[in-house]
């Protein structure tokens, strides 16, 4: 299943029910030696670990409400779904969420990094814990720099040079004018909030970097995701 993704079968699936209206969960699915309608659509054979990611897919989508059981089905009544106005309009925009959809404002690479980031958290690679922190580490990275240029910030009237940086933009400068960007006039605690957070993610992948060139206990993949939903949280408090 290489370079097919948990975002690109959640995308695959909203696709089928867009152009099918109504579908079975495991018709979807598949199973052992008899492949479903996303096996298909994807031009791919399922193997059970990669069935098990479908099957997360598939009901992140219900909770997220972009997929809804119809419950019209008197023996497995929440195994036929359609598609909800959230999720074609997530379809249409190509956007599963909110942030997916304030990242894809900035540039659809930073799309790219995130779903990079959590194909990493669920894979089986040994390299894979590495690339999952340094990905979460990047998201954020990426999003203030591409978010934000020299002469944006520089033009801003409350623009005060820092004269220990070399460019005399910093972080501050860039997490204070993304936000003041994207959700309008900001408080000085919110400010510290997101400092703290983005330094909390730099001491996470430092962490996660140095446990990756020594033997002993390497994080969990449970560790690696909790470290990736607080890079996700705090985009959010940046962007949304």
């Amino acid at each position: 299943m290489n370079g097919i993704t948990s975002r690109r079968i959640k995308f695959a699936i909203l696709e089928l029910l867009h152009s099918d209206h109504r579908k079975n969960k495991f018709n979807l699915l598949g199973r052992p030696n008899l492949p479903g309608a996303l096996e298909r659509h994807l031009t791919t054979q399922f193997d059970t670990s990669q069935r098990a990611i479908a099957d997360l897919a598939f009901e992140e989508l219900k909770r997220d409400d972009l997929i809804r059981a119809t419950y019209r089905d008197l023996i497995n009544p929440g195994d036929w779904v359609v598609l909800t106005d959230a999720g074609s309009a997530a379809l249409e925009r190509q956007a599963l969420d909110e942030l997916d959809y304030a990242l894809l404002q900035i540039s659809p690479h930073l799309l790219e990094i995130r779903e990079g980031a959590w194909a990493a958290v669920h894979s089986r690679n040994p390299d894979a814990m590495r690339q999952a922190s340094h990905s979460a580490r990047e998201l954020i990275e990426q999003t203030l720099k591409e978010g934000t240029s020299d002469d944006e910030i520089r033009q801003d009237e409350n623009f005060i040079p820092d004269k220990k940086s070399e460019t005399r933009i910093t972080r501050r400068h860039r997490l204070k004018f993304l936000m003041n960007k994207h959700k309008g006039e900001i408080s000085e605690s919110a400010i510290r909030v997101t400092e703290r957070g983005h330094d909390f993610i730099l001491a996470l992948d430092s962490k996660f970097q140095a446990a990756s060139h020594h033997r002993g206990e390497s994080p969990s993949a449970q560790e690696l995701a909790d470290s990736l939903r607080s890079a996700e949280m705090l985009l959010r408090q940046i962007l949304i």
